[in-house]
């Protein structure tokens, strides 16, 4: 339902109030229980709408995009909870001129939607924060400006694991961002030993090696339905 019909819902709920002469509810009491339940239906609405995956964007006057571990430049941004992995972002913009660039995570679901969750939830520190380390070209053809992000840092830290999207934009303006870019927090639950050695198969020992891995589960709990008697 769109905000003017329901506008309009309300305005027609409030003359039925008028009509039926309810006395025992004054004028302003039936406005103020109509107010609530518009809210109530704006905020269903919202949440349906935030069930809707995000995709990454770029906006064409950003140029050279990188996002990735810190010091590992072809990396996935994937990080782990609660240790010293950096993920850093950078990426230019022809012209001579700064502008105002904040950013802030967005914790998602498993399809990419947005959680339910209170930022208090999943953030340490502050949810919104500014972009404040970026460079002038120096001695180029064209005029440029590069900045540069890198977070976790002491103003913002993930508090849980999970899917996380990274949302930049100008000026407080988070409803149209100039970046988005998908990361992820990992949480180690459990122990994997690999054991890397010549495949026995001598057809293709050149070109392929055989990995053999052992999961230590002891600190978390595993349940094999097979074995596992409810």
């Amino acid at each position: 339902m769109s905000t003017n019909n329901l506008y309009k819902k309300v305005l027609n709920l409030s003359k039925r109030f008028k009509l039926n002469h309810y006395r025992n509810l004054s004028l302003n009491n039936g406005i103020w229980a109509l107010f609530l339940f518009a809210i109530f239906n704006i905020s269903s609405l919202q949440k349906v709408q935030a069930q809707t995956p995000m995709a990454e964007y770029i906006s064409p006057a950003l140029k050279t995009v990188q996002f990735h571990r810190q010091g590992w430049p072809f990396s996935y941004p994937l990080i782990r909870l609660d240790s010293d992995q950096r993920l850093q972002l950078s990426f230019d913009e022809p012209g001579s001129s700064t502008k105002r660039y904040q950013y802030t995570i967005i914790h998602c679901n498993a399809n990419w939607a947005p959680s339910p969750l209170m930022p208090t939830d999943f953030i340490r520190g502050n949810s919104i924060l500014p972009i404040t380390d970026y460079q002038y070209a120096f001695n180029t053809t064209f005029d440029y400006v590069h900045y540069r992000l890198t977070f976790p840092n002491e103003s913002i830290q993930p508090l849980r694991s999970g899917n996380y999207m990274l949302v930049v934009f100008e000026d407080y303006d988070q409803e149209n961002p100039v970046l988005t870019k998908k990361f992820m927090v990992h949480e180690p639950k459990v122990n994997i030993l690999t054991h890397i050695k010549n495949t026995a198969q001598s057809a293709i020992r050149g070109s392929h090696q055989e990995i053999n891995f052992e999961i230590d589960y002891e600190a978390s709990p595993f349940i094999i339905p097979m074995r596992t008697s409810l």
